[in-house]
């Protein structure tokens, strides 16, 4: 997590202009000058909104619907996947079976037992077994 302060205040389309054509000249003295002087200008008058956020930066990745995903449960690439073992550690005395996270498709001559926590694919490399040892995001299925 990264604490980052957001500061907003209104500029005039000219100052936004000049702020503007300092950063595409990537004049950053200028930029910083220009941004310091606002600052001042603005703390006189007491119209300055100074928050900070905490933000977690690079933890996740967008998908295409802009939905957050963990970068922890993306397949790993080159091919070789991790297990949700891997990422999360065991759950003692427990295993795939008994958790509710625990979906299946049916095909043409097999069942495919699936992870709803874990990447979706129509490939092997994501099936689990029923009797592995299950993984640290464990939850009990409803009987």
């Amino acid at each position: 997590m990264k604490t980052v302060i957001k500061i907003e205040w209104s500029l005039s389309m000219r100052e936004a202009d000049k702020l503007q054509k300092d950063l595409e000249a990537a004049n950053m003295e200028a930029l910083a000058a220009n941004i310091a002087k606002r600052l001042k200008s603005e703390l006189k008058r007491g119209t300055l909104k100074v928050e900070a956020v905490k933000v977690d930066t690079g933890s996740y990745q967008l998908d295409m619907f802009g939905n957050e995903i963990p970068l922890s449960r993306l397949p790993k690439r080159g091919g070789i996947f991790k297990t949700m073992q891997q990422i999360y550690g065991y759950t003692c005395g427990k295993r795939c079976k008994e958790c509710k996270h625990l979906t299946y498709h049916k095909g043409a001559r097999k069942i495919y037992y699936k992870c709803d926590l874990w990447f979706m694919s129509h490939s092997a490399a994501t099936d689990i077994r029923l009797k592995n040892p299950a993984c640290g995001e464990f939850e009990e299925a409803e009987k």
